[in-house]
């Protein structure tokens, strides 16, 4: 049934390996930092260069990297929280 359901759907294929890649990328995070060590999602590499790097197959997508490791020194403080009726909306797009 699922075969029929991804059949011909690249997009649908496409978002479900994205959807499954990030949860696995979150329980990767988990589970590192109860080890004890620190982790983060990374944005901004060039796609292409690291595909060719690894020889990722044409049929493949890099969903995110993550760094996992010891920090050398301790985070700097953040910039503050927003104000939550700035982040939550409800009843409405």
């Amino acid at each position: 049934m699922l075969q029929d359901f991804y059949r011909g759907r690249e997009w649908l294929q496409r978002d479900e390996a994205i959807r499954s890649g990030a949860m696995a990328a979150q329980n990767i995070m988990l589970a590192a930092e109860e080890l004890g060590y620190h982790t983060s999602p990374m944005i901004g590499f060039d796609l292409d260069q690291v595909g060719d790097l690894i020889r990722l197959p044409e049929n493949h997508v890099i969903v995110m990297m993550l760094a996992i490791g010891k920090g050398a020194e301790s985070a700097k403080p953040r910039g503050g929280q927003l104000k939550l009726e700035e982040v939550v909306v409800s009843d409405r797009f």
